[in-house]
């Protein structure tokens, strides 16, 4: 067996195996997401270097600096006077309020902040007001009144119901069936299926149809 082989094999079992070990210790959500909020600030700033610090602060700025000089520091050297700007003035400050109101990710305090419309066209989904989405509602009622239709959501099983709510909240089909734990294929069909009883054609149907029965807002 090759070296390398060999070391990459070592490496991975190890990295698997201390992954298992620190299973143990996680209890709650709290403890996965931020380890709950026990680190010092020496495993911080060593958890912000390894985040900062790769190939391209190593091998990249040692290219930049052998064609740019000194002048190529400032490649890492940014995002080090960034970090410790970060962690001396604004970091504090977060911690304070995302351990008074419970916040995991970076996603929370921008819902805390500025409301759930900015998280929402932060991470690609659809927003409305809910003075737009009473329109919708309203017309999506009187096209089903004017065609002598009913709504078919009923018909739905539900896991195509989880299927299309996934879907309008953006999520592609490989997406989904990550997240509900089902094959490629699977959700292909679930989804074949519910355009079929609800007479979509494409996405933005789907999206549309969602905010109008109130699936998402």
């Amino acid at each position: 067996m090759h070296l390398y082989l060999a070391l990459l094999i070592v490496y991975s079992i190890g990295v698997i195996g201390l992954g298992i070990w620190t299973a143990r210790f996680v209890r709650s959500s709290s403890a996965f997401f931020v380890a709950g909020r026990s680190l010092g600030p020496g495993l911080i700033l060593s958890s912000m270097l390894a985040a900062n610090i790769g190939a391209g602060s190593t091998l990249g700025a040692t290219g930049l600096a052998y064609r740019d000089g000194v002048s190529a520091w400032w490649w890492v050297g940014s995002a080090g006077l960034g970090s410790l700007i970060f962690g001396a003035v604004v970091a504090p400050r977060l911690w304070t309020l995302a351990k008074a109101h419970d916040f995991y990710t970076t996603g929370d305090y921008l819902e805390f902040r500025y409301g759930p419309a900015v998280r929402a066209v932060a991470s690609g989904k659809p927003f409305f007001s809910p003075a737009v989405t009473a329109v919708l509602v309203e017309d999506y009622v009187r096209q089903l009144q004017q065609r002598g239709l009913t709504d078919s959501y009923h018909l739905l099983t539900d896991r195509e119901k989880e299927v299309l709510q996934l879907l309008a909240e953006g999520r592609s089909n490989k997406e989904v069936a990550t997240l509900l734990t089902l094959g490629l294929s699977t959700v292909e069909t679930h989804r074949a299926n519910l355009m079929q009883k609800l007479n979509l054609h494409n996405t933005a149907e789907i999206v549309l149809y969602a905010v109008r029965k109130g699936l998402i807002v």
